[in-house]
């Protein structure tokens, strides 16, 4: 389901781009989008015990 709003200017172009495409092509491009959104938004962690780089996406989720 996708909605557009005029508060969010790209939500027209987003909302046509997806409407053009077959479900399993919306689906792949909304992954793809996905998984960009948190690879440029949440900082990358890079420590040498395992345990830490476990529980990290948890510690980070706990404390925003």
């Amino acid at each position: 389901m996708g909605f557009v709003t005029e508060e969010l200017a790209g939500s027209r172009s987003e909302y046509d781009g997806y409407k053009g495409r077959s479900p399993e092509q919306a689906l792949r491009r909304q992954l793809q989008d996905y998984n960009a959104w948190w690879a440029e938004n949440l900082p990358y962690i890079d420590v040498p015990d395992e345990n830490i780089k476990k529980r990290a996406p948890a510690w980070r989720s706990c404390c925003r």
